[in-house]
């Protein structure tokens, strides 16, 4: 059993967070930092947790979070999220951040795609690893601090990487991806993700410049061992949750459905949380409230074109399902715990 905090627990994907792990046979969930509802009750805020907890929420100081946790998950905004690894950094906890503040790999990437941030302690940009556990399982085993993926990038490297690491497409992509407004957070934003901005609408935004491109576009360049360049446009769509990335590629050589299962299949062969749709296609319907991602295929035979799709969560397996997965390896835990029912 680790006693466990989170930092910035007032944030959607901390909601959701927690209740993955009131499930966990291995967690005591113990500390709920928000500054927003300091003094409240759990059940205050979010109703659905009436009878599930008797939580608080508290801000305590950093050094009684070193004294009672063995593992803290940081929900706080990007540029942010820094702050508290600094002064945690000299534990021993545990940290999984889902912000951006730990995924690129150097200060001058991260100036690039989040410009006006100021990290705080950039010389651990290189030691955190990216924790996105069907490629980086090893790593995330081994790590003290784990950098939560973006959303998108987790849908689109999952959907990819297969065809990267084997060479079968060109390394210069275009994916449109479709995500619910949840995406955004709790944060209210005019004109984007109000309910009359968006209800019968259809939003692109940040077409080419969305800051998760970088994650994409390194983490799929060490798969295919060369740089890949990714023309990325999100788009924002009328449901609540999920995401849809689909993109298209021009095939070299003559290549059939069942080739392209057969290499997904031996690519995530035993991934709990991989599925392949051998019929049909994937759904966000198919993996809300889930921790799965659905990957599926077609081949434009006459233009000799693969289209590839993936659906996630994007509030689980984008960001908190993903999060207590790394913290499943990170502690030696089974890693489907509290994520698939047993």
């Amino acid at each position: 059993m680790i006693k466990v905090g989170i930092i910035g627990a007032g944030s959607l994907t901390a909601e959701e967070l927690l209740k993955i792990l009131l499930n966990h046979k291995n967690v005591e969930v113990n500390i709920l930092h928000s500054e927003t509802y300091q003094g409240k009750k759990v059940d205050s805020v979010w109703p659905a947790f009436k009878n599930l907890t008797d939580l608080s929420f508290s801000a305590p100081s950093l050094q009684k979070i070193k004294e009672v946790c063995d593992c803290i998950f940081i929900t706080r905004p990007h540029g942010k999220a820094s702050e508290v690894v600094k002064e945690l950094n000299s534990s021993k906890i545990k940290i999984i951040d889902l912000s951006a503040d730990f995924r690129l790999p150097d200060l001058s990437y991260y100036k690039k795609w989040y410009p006006g941030m100021n990290h705080q302690i950039p010389e651990l940009l290189s030691k955190a690893v990216y924790g996105l556990p069907e490629l980086f399982r090893d790593k995330i085993k081994k790590s003290s601090l784990t950098a939560n993926p973006g959303c998108y990038a987790t849908a689109v490297i999952l959907s990819l990487a297969p065809l990267l690491k084997n060479n079968i497409i060109k390394k210069q992509i275009i994916v449109n991806a479709f995500s619910g407004v949840s995406g955004a957070g709790r944060m209210h934003k005019e004109n984007f993700n109000l309910f009359g901005d968006i209800y019968g609408n259809l939003k692109i935004y940040k077409p080419g410049t969305h800051q998760h491109t970088p994650e994409m576009e390194l983490t799929l360049g060490k798969l295919a061992g060369d740089e890949v360049k990714i023309t990325f446009i999100p788009c924002l769509i009328p449901v609540n949750r999920g995401i849809l990335a689909i993109s298209s590629h021009p095939l070299e050589n003559k290549l059939t459905k069942k080739d392209i299962i057969d290499i997904y299949q031996k690519f995530y062969k035993n991934e709990k949380f991989i599925r392949i749709c051998e019929n049909g296609y994937p759904e966000i319907a198919s993996v809300a409230g889930t921790n799965f991602c659905d990957i599926g295929f077609e081949i434009d035979a006459r233009n000799n074109i693969l289209m590839a799709a993936s659906t996630i969560d994007n509030i689980v397996k984008g960001a908190s399902g993903q999060a207590v997965q790394n913290m499943n390896l990170m502690f030696g835990f089974d890693e489907t715990e509290g994520l698939i029912s047993h």
